[in-house]
């Protein structure tokens, strides 16, 4: 009897504090260029209705966001199902909160902006620039122009959103983004995807979801955000 009081006992002895001290913050973590366009809509929605949570932020910059969701050091994570590992669809709950779309941007004054179609010749005459995390985008480019005998002209591969901003806004590149920039930055346009016998030759658009371990839905505030996603 003794070993079965202590069982229920010690578990909740370390989670006392834990809802004492942190019961009004969330920490939610998101990979750029790969669900941040619907966590930043998410993040002022829900902050509007729930003044009282504080969400606190970690943007993901290392290629294996999911360990910092393993580890307790952030409560969500936001990312297209493909960033994860396989065995969290058994492990975690999740739900999809929308649809990243893939969008290529250049500025007004571009050659390409005219252009009612994006062909493999014009990928390969004019300069690229990418994310760091785009490694699968430039293999799959690489690959398909090489078929028709073409090269990607890459002009940087950046480890920030602000250095591919800086190139396509000069005029400098083009370069592929998520989120709608147009709202903001009046001197960029957006470009149809590139295309090879009428058909895009990229997916333009990718699922994103939210995972979060099944046992931190017994927290009061982390509930109201799970019920808040879930009603997406």
């Amino acid at each position: 009897h003794v070993l079965a009081v202590l069982k229920r006992y010690n578990p909740l002895k370390r989670e006392i504090p834990l809802i004492s001290l942190n019961q009004n913050i969330i920490k939610v973590g998101f990979r750029p260029f790969a669900g941040e366009n619907d966590f930043f809509r998410i993040y002022k929605d829900f902050e509007q209705e729930h003044k009282d949570i504080i969400l606190r932020v970690n943007e993901m910059s290392n290629n294996s966001p999911s360990i910092y969701l393993d580890e307790g050091l952030i409560d969500f994570l936001i990312a297209p199902r493909a960033r994860v590992p396989d065995d969290w669809i058994t492990r975690y709950e999740y739900h999809q909160i929308g649809v990243e779309n893939r969008q290529l941007y250049c500025h007004v004054d571009c050659p390409l902006a005219s252009h009612q179609t994006i062909t493999l010749k014009d990928i390969s005459e004019y300069p690229f620039v990418f994310w760091e995390g785009h490694t699968s985008l430039i293999e799959n480019l690489t690959e398909i122009l090489a078929q028709e005998g073409l090269t990607l002209n890459i002009a940087a591969v950046l480890p920030q959103l602000t250095g591919l901003l800086q190139f396509i806004c000069n005029n400098l590149a083009v370069g592929f983004l998520t989120g709608d920039f147009l709202k903001y930055i009046s001197i960029i346009q957006e470009l149809p995807l590139p295309t090879k016998d009428g058909e895009n030759i990229l997916t333009p658009s990718v699922n994103v979801y939210a995972f979060w371990k099944k046992e931190i839905e017994k927290f009061k505030n982390k509930k109201l955000f799970i019920d808040y996603i879930r009603s997406l």
